[in-house]
């Protein structure tokens, strides 16, 4: 989706903005027509009347691409994250916009009169138009501010209670963790001759103990992800064999990073439940890093009779929506099927 169109359709559908716009252009532009007047025509003459509609005009296209301006900034440097560069851009584009239509406005008319141009007049009314402009402006940003930390606020109390029901979920299909940790360790002591079979348990119970482990943060360091995903593969070759082919190519560097929860593991996962493993069709799955991202890149060979909902991708990107403006990407070949990570 692109986040341009996404941050422009929020804005025009603000009705308080629409309703302004609508009702301000005009009102805006009779009262400049009042103030800017300065005796030239007669209250309410044809004159007055026409320079009235052509001030209405002027003002609509200044209101208009002010606006424009506000939105094109609110989505390349959005306050949350750059707001020095925010106001130091928005501030003289703004200035330059306003000021160099009101000189060819100026000009127009100068050529249509006449008349030489009055310097003392375009410099009273240019100022009386920039103050104007600027709290415009000032009121467009506070509305973006209060439709912003309103939405913000509606998507903090749906993963609130997202949160809360995955808790609820994952409590009711688990048995006691400390149960279940305290059999697996007698067993590795029943079967501890056996080395790959301890390995294993040992594995397993790592693997669990993360997955169980609700008080963390949603949101784990790329080391710690990879360092799960690993034991998972690590069980299910024991499964498949050299028939399941993983790789990893992820810089340490990159390992302070953050992931949500068990994305990697459940890409992977999705990767060996919908893809065909066998002698013949060996799986191979591979991450690594592509700039900004972490990939996850498989062969694509898939099961005949699997029933993908892509439950999982979706609720993913939900996640992704509620933690950063990057995108989760999912890009699927006659030959490969990846999906592409945004780094926090």
């Amino acid at each position: 989706m692109d986040n341009t169109k996404t941050i422009t359709g929020k804005y025009s559908g603000f009705k308080l903005e629409r309703i302004l716009m609508i009702l301000g252009i005009p009102v805006v532009g009779f009262l400049l027509t009042f103030i800017l007047n300065n005796g030239q025509f007669d209250l309410f003459s044809p004159e007055y009347c026409v320079n009235c509609i052509a001030t209405i005009i002027v003002t609509g296209i200044n209101w208009l691409g002010c606006r424009y301006i506000v939105i094109k900034l609110w989505n390349k440097y959005p306050w949350h994250i750059h707001p020095v560069k925010h106001v130091l851009v928005e501030i003289p584009v703004v200035l330059i916009f306003t000021i160099g239509l009101n000189l060819l406005v100026s000009w127009i008319f100068v050529l249509l009169d006449k008349e030489a141009l009055d310097l003392g007049l375009l410099f009273r009314n240019t100022a009386i138009i920039v103050l104007l402009v600027s709290f415009l402006v000032s009121l467009h940003e506070a509305l973006f501010f209060y439709f912003q930390w309103k939405e913000n606020f509606n998507k903090s109390l749906v993963l609130e209670k997202a949160r809360i029901k995955a808790e609820y979920d994952a409590l009711k299909n688990q048995i006691n963790p400390h149960f279940l940790f305290n059999n697996l360790n007698t067993l590795i002591t029943l079967v501890d001759e056996n080395k790959q079979a301890t390995n294993y348990i040992q594995v397993l119970s790592d693997f669990l103990r993360y997955t169980l482990d609700l008080k963390e943060s949603d949101i784990k360091t790329v080391g710690s992800e990879l360092d799960i995903v690993k034991k998972y593969v690590y069980l299910q070759k024991l499964r498949f064999g050299d028939k399941l082919i993983f790789t990893t190519e992820v810089d340490e560097k990159y390992y302070d990073h953050k992931l949500p929860s068990m994305a990697l593991q459940m890409i992977v996962d999705n990767a060996i439940k919908h893809n065909t493993i066998s002698n013949e069709k060996a799986l191979s799955i591979k991450i690594f890093i592509d700039n900004s991202y972490i990939v996850v890149e498989n062969n694509l060979q898939k099961r005949y009779g699997v029933i993908s909902t892509n439950q999982g991708l979706e609720n993913l990107k939900r996640r992704y929506s509620f933690i950063t403006e990057k995108e989760l990407k999912i890009i699927e070949t006659d030959k490969d099927f990846t999906v592409k990570l945004p780094l926090i």
